[in-house]
């Protein structure tokens, strides 16, 4: 019940009215408050004319206002029913009540006009120019139809005084019809001006509406385009973060490469992402990495691009300028690859290191016009990051390589420098037994733990248990006494080579000395094979002097010869 009276008000607007534009919905209105009004009046009517004893008496004119009142709240309940049917309901009702008044009064109390001008009026307002129309001609022939039948006697004459004249005169009825039109065309020239006003008014309001409707939705595009694209610009930037974080830990090149096509395939939803290298003399761009099984079997047939050729990589590679195809269908410098058959956008861009070019990324997605300048400059700051991780690598590798030259020339020294010391020493190798009691059964686990000198064994280390395990304590103090006495034996040899050495160049400063107090070349001889028939090693020494040769000592002398000329 509540739910109903709240449909009464004229604030309220049915839905099937508010969906057809805001002239039928100001309409709606102005008939809802005309039916609660003219409602409300006839019930106020009714009740004086009842309280008056009036109603007993002239039911004439009490059954008539009674139906009009029930026509009304009819009329306002049922604003389902369509607003054409209901408007022209209402006019006709009006007219009716117009004809019946003007039946029952004549020319005397004015009120059928009246009524007769409410329902032009109402069509004005509620209808459109041809029920307009109608209306104005229906009312125009009722008069002179009513006028006529009164004048000529076939219309009963009301015993109402006529303050407009005789009913019964014709000419007091084209007078009557005269200001009757005359009042409509002034009415109805307002009503028409202003309907048409409002109606202005409101296609105006109506177009102002639209434009600023769809202003609102250009802008919500534009933000929602906006907003997209901030989103896709913050993935780009954490991609090329993620990419320049992971790819200073990786130290391999090609796990390097891999990875960097892949983080970019995947987080920035792309078709597909390559990676070229140039070879060693700069003439090819080789697919080094590659995204999906497409990238798998390009880079098994060894795919790979020239320098300076038509392609997008190879005038990357040669120009070091990034290009760009919006549209491969419409680019001419690009190859058509039949393993990526979904490419529409490509993207190529060099990375160049500090005195060359490294190589080139391919970058390709499925959609049109995918890329743009700030593309450009999030993936160059990607493929500089990856160049001077790639240097980095291949440096590390470098240094890698000379670092295990140097840990192989070491060892073949120390291998060397032992086997000597073994050699001269003879085969060392000491045993210790300890007092505690042996095992019952006489049988015990050995362990062999290596000496290692920088990655050179020296020695082994055997240790006799009865299980053959360590505790971890244990072992690790193995490990140090095994670290210490490999030290200590670097040490104790090359102090025993520093003491070698020492009493060789003894030994030489005495050849010297000796030498010196010599006078002659033949003492000089003797003392040289008397000191080095000393050497252990050695068991016989013999020293002869010979002329040099003939061709050495032309060469000889050319060479004074050349050295004077230019000298002069």
């Amino acid at each position: 019940m509540i739910g109903f009276l709240k449909t009464l008000p004229p604030g309220y607007t049915p839905p099937h009215i508010k969906a057809q534009g805001d002239l039928l919905v100001l309409r709606e209105r102005i008939m809802q408050t005309l039916l609660l009004s003219g409602a409300v009046l006839g019930v106020i009517t009714l009740i004086a004319l009842e309280i008056k004893g009036i109603a007993s008496r002239e039911w004439t004119i009490v059954y008539p206002l009674g139906a009009m009142v029930f026509f009304f709240l009819l009329l306002a309940t049922f604003r389902k029913l369509p607003f054409g049917a209901r408007a022209n309901s209402l006019i006709i009702v009006v007219y009716l009540g117009g004809v019946w008044v003007l039946c029952k009064s004549g020319l005397g109390g004015g009120l059928g006009g009246i009524f007769l001008f409410a329902s032009v009026a109402l069509a004005a307002v509620l209808s459109s120019g041809r029920v307009i129309l109608a209306s104005l001609i229906i009312n125009i022939a009722t008069l002179g139809v009513i006028g006529a039948g009164m004048s000529y006697g076939y219309i009963v004459i009301p015993p109402f005084t006529d303050f407009m004249g005789n009913s019964s005169v014709l000419t007091n009825w084209v007078i009557y019809i005269a200001c009757f039109v005359v009042l409509l065309v002034i009415a109805g020239t307002g009503q028409i001006v202003l309907s048409n006003g409002v109606n202005s008014i409101l296609r105006r309001l109506g177009d102002l509406a639209h434009d600023l409707e769809m202003e609102r939705n250009g802008l919500e595009k534009r933000i929602q385009d906006r907003t997209t694209d901030l989103q896709r610009r913050l993935v780009q930037i954490r991609t090329a973060a993620a990419i320049s974080s992971s790819i200073s830990s990786v130290l391999e090149i090609q796990p390097l490469l891999q990875q960097v096509a892949d983080l970019i395939h995947d987080q920035l939803n792309l078709y597909y992402v390559g990676v070229f290298m140039l070879d060693d003399l700069g003439q090819f761009a080789i697919l080094k990495s590659g995204t999906g099984d497409a990238g798998k079997n390009m880079i098994a047939a060894g795919h790979r691009l020239p320098v300076g050729g038509t392609s997008m990589i190879g005038q990357a590679t040669a120009t070091r300028q990034p290009r760009i195809a919006l549209d491969v269908g419409s680019e001419s410098v690009r190859f058509n690859n039949p393993n990526l058959p979904l490419t529409r956008s490509e993207l190529a861009l060099p990375i160049v290191g500090r005195a060359k070019v490294l190589g080139a990324f391919t970058i390709q997605s499925s959609e049109p016009e995918a890329f743009d300048e700030d593309d450009v400059l999030i993936l160059k700051g990607i493929a500089d990051s990856l160049a001077t991780a790639i240097e980095n690598a291949a440096l590390f590798q470098q240094t890698q390589e000379n670092l295990e030259e140097i840990r192989s020339l070491n060892r073949a020294f120390l291998q060397q420098e032992w086997s000597e010391a073994i050699g001269n020493l003879g085969n060392l190798a000491y045993t210790y037994e300890s007092s505690l009691p042996e095992n019952t059964n006489g049988i015990g686990q050995q362990t062999e733990i290596p000496i290692m000198l920088r990655g050179q064994e020296i020695g082994h280390l055997v240790i006799e248990t009865e299980t053959g395990i360590l505790s971890s304590e244990e072992n690790s103090f193995v490990d140090a006494v095994v670290t210490q006495t490999a030290l200590a034996l670097e040490s104790a040899r090359l102090l025993g080579e520093t003491q070698r050495r020492a009493q060789q160049e003894e030994k030489v400063n005495q050849v010297s000395a000796s030498f010196s107090r010599s006078m002659n070349i033949e003492d000089i001889l003797k003392s040289a094979v008397r000191e080095l028939g000393q050497m252990p090693s050695v068991s016989e020494v013999s020293i002869k002097l010979v002329p040099p040769k003939e061709s050495v000592l032309e060469s000889s002398k050319g060479d004074n010869g050349r050295n004077q000329e230019k000298s002069r």
